[in-house]
């Protein structure tokens, strides 16, 4: 492992949001897989380098924009989709650093069944895990840019009444779906909740609750150092 990327790291203050897709070790043909054993060894180096916090923790200092008198730089983990072996590989790794992760569903990946997708029975029973936050991902988990103002609306406002409905409790977040945004989906969100995740897209250059960005690991970022450079390259927040 190449340690000066990783003390250089170090040496930055701010707020690395990361957002995970599948955990497997099939799906070769889809390159937001991580591998379960790459997964684990990234916990391992993150935590080493980075303050590693849970996801409402993370957004709470990001309220306070409370980095630049830490230690350390901060991390968090996000997951989109909420693929199945996710609630079944990931969980005993967040155990083990004591850390809640966000998910984030759409509505018509879960209801559709089959064996790549949690079900509805198993994401209201992975919001009771302690380790985890569910949020929602949109209905239909389309891009929303392009959408008219009345699908917009119900895509946002719709995915939110279904997983609060579901889970008798009000989404913690929104995720957009395919990191496509825009200042018309953006204020759209906005008028349903108060905290909504990007990906490394953000509409106008001010710091804003309803965009806060993401990067997100792929296949060819499983090797630690691959990973380095993607957090090296990309945005984080609150940096100081």
């Amino acid at each position: 492992m190449n340690a000066t990327i990783w003390t250089d790291l170090g040496h930055r203050r701010g707020l690395v949001l990361l957002c995970y897709h599948a955990l497997s070790d099939k799906l070769d043909d889809y390159p937001f897989r991580t591998r379960a054993e790459a997964f684990a060894r990234q916990l391992d180096v993150l935590s080493e380098t980075f303050e590693l916090v849970g996801i409402e923790q993370a957004v709470r200092l990001w309220d306070t924009d409370d980095f630049a008198g830490r230690d350390r730089p901060v991390a968090a983990i996000t997951f989109d989709d909420a693929y199945a072996e996710v609630a079944e590989l990931a969980t005993p790794l967040l155990q083990r650093h004591g850390i809640a992760a966000g998910l984030f569903a759409a509505r018509n990946q879960i209801q559709r069944g089959g064996a790549t997708h949690l079900s509805e029975s198993g994401l209201r029973d992975l919001a009771q895990e302690p380790h985890w936050r569910v949020g929602a991902h949109s209905l239909s988990h389309d891009s929303l840019y392009s959408l008219q103002q009345p699908e917009l609306e119900d895509e946002i406002a719709g995915a939110l009444t279904w997983l609060s409905d579901l889970l008798g409790a009000r989404p913690f977040a929104f995720a957009y779906p395919q990191g496509k945004i825009s200042t018309r989906v953006v204020e759209t969100a906005r008028r349903h909740t108060d905290l909504a995740f990007s990906t490394d897209q953000r509409i106008g250059d001010r710091p804003d609750r309803l965009q806060l960005r993401r990067l997100c690991p792929k296949q060819k970022h499983d090797d630690p150092d691959a990973l380095a450079k993607l957090l090296a390259a990309g945005p984080w927040e609150a940096t100081a």
